[in-house]
């Protein structure tokens, strides 16, 4: 039997910073890159404003980890879309970077919004033909399943803190049962890019026969055709 476990890790020792460079400098010449403050998650301070999102007194699970360095809406900046752990799962972390590069910061009030898997790595990029930002991440069914990695899906946004599922790339077809699927199966830590009219994936997988559902045993490459009208189809 294998136990239904993850390697150990805390989150609240990972710190959050943006390294940044103006867009045609020469970005091997170390003068023209700016790195920012480093950003500890305080979990006491969330528990101020949001207790439910803390529970408990054990806070070193809490905290942020991957990010994804995104221009802003409005194009005045930039900020940092992360992933976080808290006791409630689709969730993630919006971190804004100051105008000079120098300054990360975190609204412990306001900067915690609902996404659909924020608690797994996710990569986010933005479309320059509909200006809209999207997503492919791990949505988890409920708080009793916050590493669950066994559905992958596609998400827009126009503003980046409001988000919209609109297809579902990878389910686990495998006949396991719930738990085991939860267990055995993960559509993992996916990266993409935009082809024509399409979105293309590369997916860590762990799928009949891996020995846990983080620790993948395939690489799998995914296309997702058309995937403007199968958002605009969403509205």
């Amino acid at each position: 039997d294998v136990e239904p476990t993850v390697p150990y890790f805390c989150p609240a020792e990972f710190y959050a910073s943006v390294i940044s460079a103006p867009l045609n400098s020469d970005l091997l010449n170390s003068r023209n890159w700016t790195v920012s403050n480093k950003l500890r998650f305080d979990a006491m301070e969330m528990k101020k404003y949001h207790p439910e999102l803390v529970p408990g007194d054990d806070l070193k699970n809490y905290g942020w980890l991957e990010g994804n360095v995104l221009e802003k809406p409005d194009g005045s900046g930039l900020c940092n879309l992360m992933r976080i752990h808290l006791g409630v799962g689709n969730k993630a972390a919006f971190l804004e970077l100051s105008p000079d590069g120098k300054t990360l910061s975190f609204d412990y009030e306001n900067g915690i919004i609902d996404f659909p898997g924020g608690s797994s790595k996710f990569t986010i990029r933005r479309d320059p033909v509909t200006k809209r930002y999207f997503a492919l991440s791990n949505p988890v069914p409920c708080d009793q399943h916050l590493w669950c990695r066994n559905q992958l899906v596609a998400s827009w946004s126009d503003d980046l803190r409001h988000w919209h599922t609109f297809h579902t790339v990878l389910r686990d077809d495998s006949g396991l049962n719930k738990e085991d699927s939860i267990r055995l199966t993960g559509f993992q830590y996916p990266d993409w890019q935009i082809d024509g009219d399409d979105m293309i994936c590369a997916v860590r997988t762990a799928y009949r026969g891996a020995n846990t559902f983080h620790n993948s045993n395939r690489i799998t490459f995914h296309r997702i055709k058309d995937f403007r009208k199968k958002a605009n189809s969403s509205l």
